[in-house]
C-alpha cells in the first residue's frame, strides 16, 4: 500500500484490520451521508464534502488490486510466548468446532498473534492476499509485508492420510511461522547484537544488499547511462536468485526458518487434549524437523559454508567458524555449522534428545 492510501485510511480510522471490508462501508456511508445536490456549487459545504468522498474514493478505488490488504495492528502489546502458543492452540480449536476451513480470518489472526508474541510489529506491516502462486502459500519480502497465496488453498494444505480436520491448519501454521522467522532474522539484523546469528543472516543477505547500495547510487543518474547501470543490476539480481534458487536447501536462513516453522506445530500438538489422536501429525511435522537439521551435511564443512562459498564468501565462512567453536553441538546443526563425522553419527543415534534441544533454542 503506498503512502497516500495509508494516509488517507489513517485519516478514517483505519489501522488495522481488513482495508477493504472498512473501506467499503466507509465508502457507502458518505454515499448516503453526503447528497451534493443539497449544497451550493462550490460553497465550502460542497467542497468539504466532495474533498472527503474524494479522498476515500481515492483510497478504495486505488485498493482494487487482485488481492485483498490487511493492516497489522502497530498498537497491540507484545505477549509472552506461551501465551502466544495457548492463542493460537484456541485459535484452531475454535474453527475446528466451528467446523470452519482455513481462510484469511484465520490466517490474518495467527500472524497477529506471532507478530506479538516475537515482537516483530516493527517488521510485519502489513498482510497482502494474493490468489495465484504455483508453490507454497507464504512469502515475507523486503517491504515488511507478509503476501499469502490462497488459490485453491483447502486443497493445498491437505493431507488425507492425515487427520482431516487438524491437519490442514498445522501446515499453515508451519508455512506461516516458517515467513515470520524471516522477519524475526531481519530484526536480529538490524538490532546489530553481533552475535553468531546476525554474522549469518548478514552473510546470507550480503550479496543483495551490496546490489542494492549500488541501484540506490545509480537511481539518479542521467537516463542513458541509468539505462546502462540498471542492466548490470538487473544482471546482478538474477546471478544472485540463481544461486539462491540452486542451493536454497543449504541456505541457512531457510532451514532455520523450516525448522521454527514445524517446531511451532509441535508445540501447538502438545499443548492439545487430543495429542494421542494426532500422534501421526506429530510424527510426520518432528521427521521433517530432523531431516532438516541433519540435511545438508552431504558437503564436507556443512550446509551453511557449502552455501555462501557459491557466492565466494570465504572470509564469512571463516568468522562464522570462529564462532562456531563456543556453540553446543544442537546449536551448530540448528545454523547448519560444521560438526564431526562422530557428531553426526550421535545426534542421528540420540534423535529426540536433540530434537528436544533445538527446539528450545530455535
Amino acid at each position: 500500500m503506498d503512502s497516500f492510501d495509508r494516509k488517507a485510511l489513517t485519516r478514517f480510522g483505519i489501522k488495522s484490520g481488513f482495508v477493504e471490508e472498512q473501506v467499503e462501508k466507509i465508502y457507502q456511508s458518505l454515499i448516503a451521508q453526503y447528497n451534493l445536490d443539497e449544497f451550493e456549487f462550490l460553497s465550502p459545504e460542497y467542497c468539504a464534502a466532495s474533498d472527503q468522498k474524494h479522498e476515500i474514493n481515492m483510497a478504495y478505488f486505488r485498493l482494487k488490486k487482485p488481492f485483498s490488504q490487511y493492516i497489522i495492528n502497530q498498537e497491540s502489546g507484545i505477549i509472552k510466548e506461551e501465551q502466544m502458543v495457548d492463542s493460537i492452540a484456541k485459535l484452531i480449536h475454535d474453527n475446528i468446532k466451528s467446523r470452519k476451513q482455513v481462510d484469511n480470518h484465520f490466517i490474518a489472526t495467527l500472524v497477529e498473534l506471532l507478530v506479538s508474541g516475537k515482537g516483530l510489529h516493527e517488521y510485519v506491516s502489513d498482510i497482502e492476499f494474493h490468489k495465484y502462486r504455483t508453490s507454497g502459500i507464504a512469502a515475507y519480502d523486503r517491504t515488511n509485508a507478509l503476501k499469502v497465496y490462497t488459490y485453491d488453498l483447502p486443497n493445498r494444505c491437505a493431507n488425507f492420510a492425515l487427520e482431516k480436520d487438524y491437519y490442514p491448519y498445522y501446515k499453515v501454521v508451519s508455512w506461516v511461522g516458517h515467513e515470520i522467522e524471516h522477519a524475526n532474522q531481519r530484526k536480529v539484523r538490524q538490532q546489530k547484537r553481533g552475535d553468531v546469528r546476525t554474522v549469518i543472516w548478514n552473510a546470507c543477505e550480503y550479496n543483495q544488499d551490496k546490489a542494492d547500495e549500488f541501484f540506490d547510487q545509480v537511481i539518479m543518474y542521467p537516463a542513458l547511462l541509468f539505462f546502462i547501470l540498471n542492466l548490470i543490476y538487473k544482471r546482478r539480481i538474477k546471478r544472485i536468485d540463481k544461486i539462491y534458487q540452486k542451493y536454497w536447501s543449504y541456505n541457512p536462513k531457510e532451514r532455520v526458518a523450516d525448522i521454527c516453522g514445524d517446531s511451532l506445530v509441535l508445540s501447538l500438538i502438545e499443548q492439545d487434549s487430543k495429542k494421542e489422536v494426532l500422534s501421526n501429525i506429530w510424527n510426520m511435522f518432528s521427521e521433517e524437523l530432523l531431516a532438516t537439521l541433519l540435511g545438508g551435511y552431504d558437503q564436507l564443512l556443512g550446509p551453511t559454508d557449502f552455501y555462501l562459498s557459491k557466492f565466494k564468501q570465504y572470509e564469512d565462512c571463516l568468522r562464522i567458524n570462529e564462532f562456531s567453536k563456543s556453540l553446543s553441538l544442537e546449536e551448530r546443526l540448528l545454523l547448519g555449522l560444521r560438526v564431526t563425522s562422530d557428531e553426526l553419527a550421535e545426534a542421528k543415534e540420540n534423535k529426540e534428545k536433540v530434537l528436544s534441544v533445538v527446539r528450545k533454542i530455535c
